[in-house]
């Protein structure tokens, strides 16, 4: 009788086991991504001053920013050394049934946005990151008080930063999404040119 009940609770035991903890901080390896994330996320517990993490990571500067998009670049006017964009879109539910369990930055009301596309170009390619990625990410933040022409200001306050390891091998890709109880962050990780996991944590 017993095997029979854990026959039967184990596949909704996985199932929240997945959309909790598989894709937070605390179930990445140990390890110099989760080390260099520690500098920035939330979730990690162990939060530096911006100072600190400026020594230990490279901030990719926002150029542009709006209600719907951030756009990050590096380089000079000669040459564009990696260019890192956010877009969002309006939720369209058909054919697309919305689950709490595989869904962030829902409450009550039904989310109006989710995010459409990130897209990372370094000067020797381009690197769009997969549907997988970008699934289940609604209602994201990204810039109160934009300037005209989007263009950033000492005034614009931004929920989304883009770092570079000091050796320029990895990317970290960050945004604090939705609002109140239901408010998220998503880190997605670049390493080596390639799209290596992202990483989502409630934030209480």
């Amino acid at each position: 009788m017993s095997r029979l009940i854990v026959i039967a609770i184990f596949p909704f035991f996985v199932q929240f086991c997945y959309s909790q903890t598989s894709e937070g901080y605390a179930g990445l390896p140990n390890g110099i991504i989760k080390n260099e994330l520690a500098l920035f996320v939330k979730s990690s517990g162990n939060m530096v001053q911006i100072g600190e993490i400026n020594n230990k990571l490279i901030e990719i500067k926002l150029k542009r920013c709006s209600h719907d998009f951030a756009y990050f670049e590096s380089g000079d006017i000669i040459a564009l050394d990696k260019l890192v964009s956010i877009q969002s879109k309006a939720v369209t539910t058909t054919g697309n049934k919305i689950t709490d369990d595989k869904a962030w930055g829902i409450g009550d009301i039904p989310p109006s946005t989710e995010v459409s596309e990130v897209r990372y170009i370094h000067y020797k390619f381009q690197l769009i990151l997969p549907d997988s990625a970008i699934a289940g990410l609604f209602n994201p933040k990204f810039c109160a008080n934009p300037k005209k022409n989007n263009k950033t200001g000492k005034t614009l306050i931004c929920n989304c930063k883009v770092f570079q390891s000091l050796d320029r091998r990895r990317v970290y890709i960050y945004m604090l999404n939705g609002e109140g109880s239901q408010q998220y962050e998503v880190t997605w990780a670049i390493e080596d040119g390639e799209y290596y996991r992202r990483i989502v944590d409630s934030v209480l």
